[in-house]
C-alpha cells in the first residue's frame, strides 16, 4: 500500500488531478480500487489525467525520443529500437508491451539523466506498479485439461519465444530483464490497458434545406487508442458501474466522470468489456467478475467418459464428435441472484451416445472426389490435408454431407440420416439419450474437478485459485441437475438480463 500511496503523490506532482474525496484503497473486489471518502454527486469528474501522463503509441514514442535525445552513447536507442522489433504480432497492445519492456530494461540499467526528475520518478514508479500487479500465472508444464489454463500456457510459451528473440538480438539485456519479469509485464499491460477515444479528423457534412439552401455542419470522427492510464487503471470492473471514462475534447485529458451518485465508502467502478463471456474476462484480465454472464466449459476426457457409458474401449470419441459437429462444450449461465442453468439450445452431446458409432481412421481412402470438389477449391490431396488439420486442431470438421470419419454399425452416414435412423423419430429414444448423457456429464465434471485440485495444490497463484473456485461452484451446481431440469432447459432458453 505504501508503494501505491507514493505513486499517487508522484502522479499528482506530474499533473494528474484526483478528486479530494477519492483515494486508492484496498478493494473488496480484489487488489486496489478507487474509493469515495464522502458522498459525491453524479456528473462529477473525479479523475483528470493529462495526455502526457498516459502511455499510448503516440506518447510512448515522444517519451522514447526524449530519452534517446539525452543519451550520447547510443545505448538507449539500441535498446528501444531493438525491443520494438520483437514478436510477430504488432497490435497496439503488443507494441505498448514492447515499449514497457525497453523502459524496464533501461530503468534496471540505471541510465541517469534521461528524463526530468519528476517525470523519471513517475515512469519509474509506474513500471514498479506494473512489475508487482497481481497476474494470472500457470506453470507452462501444467498438463491440466482445462481449456482456459491451456490457452494461458500457449500464451506464455509465445511470450517465452519473443523473450528469447529479444536475447538473441540484444544478449546484454538478460541481467536486466528476466523472463519471469517480462511475462509479468506482458500480463500486467494486457490487463490494464483501456481503449481511449480520440478525435482523428474534422469532417463537413452538407445538409440540403428547402432544395436550395445548404448548411455546413461540423463534426468529429473518432478512433480508440490502446492506452495505459495511470491511476484510472486502479478503477475496478462492475456490471453495474457508477462511472465512465472519456476524453475532454478541449484539453485531450482523460477524465473519469460519475454517472451515478456515490455514497461514502462506495467503490468507483467502470465497465471493462460489454461481453457477458466469463472466459473472455479471464483470458484478458485474469479474473472472473462477480456478475451475470456465461461460461463455456470444455468437457474434459471426452473419449474416456463416453466409453464408460458405451463400454467400447479405445474409441476416439473426440474425433467422432468433430465429424458429427458435436461441440464439446456446455454453456453454463449465471443469472441474477446467482441462479445457475445451462444453455441447451444446441445440445448435441447425447448423439455421441448412439450405439454403434465408430471412428474411421482410413476415411481419406474412401472420400468421394466429386463431392469434395463441389465444396472446396484445390486438389483432393489439399482438401484432405485441410480436413486432417481440422480433426487435430478445430472443434469440428467442416466436411461434406457424408461423414467420412464416422461409421454407424459399419455403414457410412450423414448427420441427418444418423439422427433419423438411430432415433427412429421416437421421443422415447431421444429422452433415453438425454438421460444417458447426465451421468456422462457428471463423470466428466468429477474428473475435471479432481484434476483441478491437483493443479491448485501445486500453485500459489491467487488468481488461478479464484478461477478454480468459481468454476467449481458452477459445475457442482450442474452436477445436481436431474432429467426434468434438462428438459426444462431444452424447452426454453433463459435470458440473462431477465432472470
Amino acid at each position: 500500500m505504501d508503494q501505491i500511496r507514493r505513486f499517487a503523490r508522484v502522479a499528482i506532482a506530474n499533473g494528474i488531478d484526483v478528486h479530494s474525496h477519492v483515494i486508492v484503497e484496498t478493494s473488496r473486489l480484489g487488489g486496489y480500487g478507487l474509493v469515495a471518502q464522502s458522498a459525491i454527486q453524479e456528473d462529477t469528474v473525479v479523475l483528470r489525467i493529462p495526455q502526457k501522463c498516459t502511455l499510448d503509441l503516440s506518447t510512448l514514442l515522444e517519451l522514447a525520443n526524449a530519452m534517446k535525445n539525452t543519451d550520447t552513447t547510443g545505448k538507449v536507442a539500441k535498446v528501444i529500437n531493438t525491443t520494438l522489433t520483437i514478436g510477430s504480432s504488432f497490435t497496439e497492445t503488443a507494441v505498448v508491451r514492447n515499449y514497457i519492456w525497453s523502459m524496464r530494461i533501461l530503468q534496471q540499467m540505471r541510465k541517469p539523466g534521461l528524463l526530468e526528475a519528476d517525470r523519471k520518478a513517475f515512469i519509474d514508479q509506474y513500471l514498479d506498479i506494473l512489475a508487482t500487479t497481481n497476474i494470472l500465472d500457470v506453470d507452462e508444464h501444467n498438463d491440466s485439461s482445462d481449456s482456459l489454463v491451456q490457452s494461458h500456457i500457449r500464451e506464455k510459451r509465445k511470450v517465452a519465444a519473443e523473450y528469447q528473440e529479444l536475447l538473441e538480438n540484444l544478449p546484454e539485456v538478460q541481467p536486466f530483464l528476466s523472463f519471469e519479469e517480462a511475462f509479468q509485464l506482458h500480463k500486467a499491460v494486457k490487463s490494464r490497458v483501456l481503449e481511449i477515444p480520440h478525435a482523428i479528423e474534422k469532417f463537413v457534412k452538407q445538409a440540403e434545406e428547402d432544395d436550395e439552401d445548404e448548411e455546413e455542419e461540423e463534426g468529429e470522427d473518432f478512433t480508440t487508442n490502446v492506452t495505459l492510464v495511470p491511476i484510472l487503471d486502479f478503477a475496478n470492473h462492475a456490471e453495474e458501474r457508477n462511472a465512465v471514462f472519456d476524453v475532454d475534447r478541449e484539453t485531450n485529458d482523460v477524465i473519469l466522470r460519475l454517472d451515478k451518485d456515490v455514497a461514502v465508502g462506495d467503490e468507483i467502478c467502470i465497465s471493462y468489456l460489454p461481453t457477458k463471456a466469463f472466459d473472455m474476462f479471464f483470458r484478458t484480465y485474469g479474473f472472473v467478475p462477480d456478475s451475470t454472464g456465461f461460461f463455456k466449459w470444455k468437457i474434459p476426457h471426452l473419449s474416456e467418459v463416453v466409453s464408460e457409458y458405451t463400454e467400447v474401449k479405445g474409441e476416439n470419441y473426440e474425433y467422432i464428435a468433430k465429424w458429427l459437429h458435436i461441440y464439446p462444450y456446455l454453456t453454463v449461465i449465471r443469472g441474477k441472484d446467482g441462479k445457475i442453468w445451462l444453455d441447451l439450445s444446441d445440445f448435441k452431446l447425447p448423439l455421441l451416445l448412439i450405439r454403434g458409432l465408430h471412428y474411421n481412421a482410413d476415411w481419406a481412402l474412401k472420400v468421394d472426389s466429386d463431392e469434395l470438389s463441389h465444396m472446396y477449391q484445390g486438389t483432393i490431396e489439399e482438401i484432405v490435408e485441410e480436413m486432417r488439420k481440422q480433426e487435430d486442431h478445430s472443434d469440428v470438421v467442416y466436411g461434406p454431407e457424408t461423414v467420412y470419419g464416422v461409421t454407424w454399425n459399419g455403414q457410412e452416414v450423414s448427420i441427418s440420416s444418423l439422427i433419423e435412423q438411430a432415433l427412429e423419430a421416437s421421443e422415447d429414444a431421444v429422452n433415453d439419450l438425454i438421460k444417458a448423457a447426465i451421468p456422462v456429464i457428471r463423470s466428466a465434471i468429477a474428473k475435471g474437478l479432481q484434476e483441478d485440485e491437483a493443479t491448485i495444490h501445486g500453485s500459489d497463484n491467487t488468481a488461478l485459485a479464484d478461477y478454480y473456485a468459481f468454476k467449481r461452484a458452477l459445475l457442482e451446481r450442474v452436477s445436481e441437475f436431474e432429467f426434468d431440469d434438462y428438459m426444462q432447459m431444452i424447452e426454453g432458453v433463459y435470458d440473462i438480463e431477465e432472470e
